[in-house]
């Protein structure tokens, strides 16, 4: 059985890689509604750093150190923002 968290990955990631086709294409009810809830939620419930993280690692596919070199922080630092965006994100998983 998978937990939450996983699920929520899985939906990030989904998000992500089909984001340009969701785009172009003409999009179902459900997408269109997953698309403005997670921009939303995004937009609202993280901080600029987390966003920024979350964008480089799920957007633009930037490894961990790529992320910490063009933020200059720590590889650690950037693991511990995508964690608490993450959580952060986990609480809007019940309208997606």
């Amino acid at each position: 059985m998978r937990t939450r968290k996983y699920l929520l990955s899985e939906k990030i990631e989904q998000y992500a890689a089909y984001h340009a086709y969701t785009i172009s294409a003409q999009k179902s009810d459900k997408l269109r509604r997953m698309d403005e809830l997670l921009k939303k939620a995004i937009k609202y419930e993280l901080t600029e750093r987390q966003k920024k993280c979350i964008m480089y690692y799920y957007y633009e596919s930037k490894n961990v150190e790529e992320i910490a070199k063009i933020l200059s922080i720590r590889p650690t630092t950037v693991y511990k923002h995508l964690s608490k965006a993450r959580t952060a994100l986990k609480k809007c998983a019940l309208y997606l």
